[in-house]
């Protein structure tokens, strides 16, 4: 043979393994090779019996024979491989299919069973059974498996999966086509499985969550806090079912799914945040420990005011174990109203020295007017008030009657209705420099009928202000004579907002003092109630602290066995021996 020939032959071997070069001519095997130092032909049989088979390249992957042994039948057929290893692909040895079963057919094609290892990020291995091995079009390797709840397979221990599993040789890791279940202890209406198709890492999991996210029973699901329109409730849900499709969600997150390990909690947001937290944009997460549902991002009270128009932003915490909802907040209020009035309510905040000041650069305000005019129009908001004060500019996004710099609001089921606790912080009002803290009350009901709100706060010297909304009117109160007078100077018809046919008419008027009075009458005897009732809530901690104390004293009376006497055995007359 002459010696490019010799060459040609040599080059055809996989990385020039040592021994004779084993090559099909059958047309549909194209050509398929193999070397082996050492084989038997049976000319009884056909066959050849091949030993010291080091692999099989056949496609990408890369088949290591059990014993290094391969028996080659008539018609140039592959016998069945058993106890065999995959290796795929050839180029990245990604995956690792090992007790398999394999049915070599030709140089581009195999099929195969086998087992695979799934690591975890706590190193713990769970074997996945691949069902079906194959090469697809793209002469890729290809495995599927399905494993089912019965099988309780997790991607971490925070996570059980059912459902597909495929495995493409070129990419890293496995992609998962099925249902995944939170394994938490917080209060929950159903266990859903949760319905996703990607890959996964499973040292850093992340599942892809949008607003169609469904159960795998083509169920809806969602990560939100809702409020009902019908029975003012608030409730969470963390890829759980909504009451109604008309609750209105508080705050509500997409993106992806994480579970982070160093503070025990799912969180869903975008991947954005996950690398930069301070990046705008809503974020929600439960806290195992605490049960705690937190969101932050931009807000919606679900509060219909009519003409009045509410825009916020900051963060919901829901304690589910207590039903405890709470918000903090950046709120801009636009309402139709004599400026005036406004600059002159302005003017004697900037004048009252003795509130406490609020930052227009802390980092809650910072972040949160970045969630409501983003970040260019933040910076030219900060920068016309801090250099021009009442002759500022300000981006029309960030311009409002009043906007509130932080108001922190608790909600009130039995009573439907947001409260503020705290002092109120006043950022701007009618876009005039305030950035102090007042003393008063924000209280916003949601009623059947029309939603309410009433605002009232009070300053040092004793002056105050009160604003009073409900089905379409604005009533407003002051001590401040100037402030009166600039409403009163304004002709009726000029108080009433011009509205479309169809639109909630708005006008604002003077309250009584009468309003006033009963508004903080009403909120006293409130204040009162709860403190009563926070009174007893203590009273019956005590004493079941206290049930609890006696019931361990009954169980074991001396638990550290301190001057502990014999004890002592009765006969059947119950005497003493």
């Amino acid at each position: 043979m002459a010696s490019d020939e010799v060459k040609q032959l040599a080059e055809l071997k996989d990385d020039n393994l040592p021994g004779a070069l084993f090559l099909s001519i059958h047309r549909s095997q194209d050509s398929l090779r193999f070397a082996s130092p050492k084989a038997v032909y049976s000319l009884k049989d056909s066959t050849i019996k091949a030993a010291e088979v080091e692999y099989i390249k056949v496609a990408d992957a890369i088949i290591f024979p059990d014993q290094n042994k391969v028996t080659i039948g008539h018609m140039a057929e592959f016998k069945t491989l058993l106890n065999s290893e995959i290796i795929a692909d050839s180029e990245n040895r990604y995956h690792r299919i090992y007790n398999s079963k394999i049915n070599i057919k030709g140089r581009y094609k195999y099929l195969a069973t086998g087992d695979y290892d799934y690591i975890d990020e706590n190193d713990e291995v769970q074997i996945i059974h691949f069902t079906d091995i194959s090469v697809d079009t793209s002469r890729q390797t290809v495995a599927k498996a399905k494993v089912s709840i019965e099988e309780d397979f997790t991607l971490s221990p925070v996570y059980q999966y059912q459902g597909d599993i495929v495995l493409y040789a070129k990419n890293k890791y496995l992609t998962f086509n099925g249902g995944v279940k939170l394994d938490y202890e917080c209060p929950r209406i159903g266990s859903h499985y949760t319905y996703f198709e990607d890959e996964i890492n499973p040292d850093s999991i992340y599942i892809p969550i949008s607003s169609t996210t469904q159960s795998v029973n083509g169920h809806g699901l969602h990560i939100a806090s809702f409020i009902t329109k019908d029975s003012s409730h608030i409730y969470s849900r963390f890829l759980e079912r909504r009451r109604d499709p008309n609750d209105v969600a508080l705050i509500d997150a997409i993106g992806y799914l994480h579970f982070d390990k160093n503070s025990n909690k799912y969180i869903v947001a975008d991947k954005a945040k996950y690398i930069k937290p301070d990046t705008t944009g809503n974020l929600i997460s439960l806290q195992r420990d605490f049960c705690l549902q937190h969101g932050e991002g931009k807000v919606d009270l679900g509060i219909d005011l009519g003409q009045i128009k509410l825009t916020q932003a900051g963060s919901v915490n829901h304690m589910l174990n207590e039903n405890e909802i709470k918000t903090e907040l950046v709120l801009g209020l636009d309402f139709f109203f004599s400026e005036d009035a406004l600059d002159t309510l302005a003017s004697q905040l900037q004048t009252a020295r003795s509130l406490d000041p609020m930052s227009l650069t802390s980092d809650f305000f910072e972040k949160n007017m970045n969630e409501l005019v983003g970040n260019t129009n933040y910076k030219e908001f900060n920068n016309q008030l801090m250099l021009y004060a009442n002759e500022a500019k300000l981006p029309a996004s960030a311009q409002h009657s009043m906007l509130f710099g932080n108001v922190k609001f608790k909600w009130y089921t039995e009573n439907g209705m947001y409260l503020n606790y705290g002092k109120i912080g006043i950022a701007t009002i009618n876009n005039k420099p305030i950035n102090k803290y007042v003393e008063g009350y924000f209280q916003i009901l949601k009623r059947r009928s029309g939603d309410i709100m009433k605002l009232y706060f009070e300053l040092p010297n004793g002056d105050y202000y009160y604003f009073s909304y409900t089905r379409g009117v604005m009533q407003t109160l002051s001590n401040n004579e100037y402030f009166v007078n600039a409403i009163q100077d304004i002709k009726k018809r000029a108080r009433k907002m011009k509205t479309s046919r169809g639109e909630t008419p708005y006008r604002y008027i003077i309250a009584t003092e009468q309003n006033k009075v009963q508004f903080l009458r009403n909120i006293h005897l409130f204040e009162e109630e709860q403190a009563a009732k926070e009174e007893e809530k203590k009273l019956q901690e005590q004493q079941q602290k206290e049930l609890e104390e006696w019931d361990q004293q009954i169980e074991d009376p001396n638990p550290n066995n301190e001057n502990k006497e014999p004890v002592k055995e009765e006969n059947e007359e119950g005497i003493e021996q």
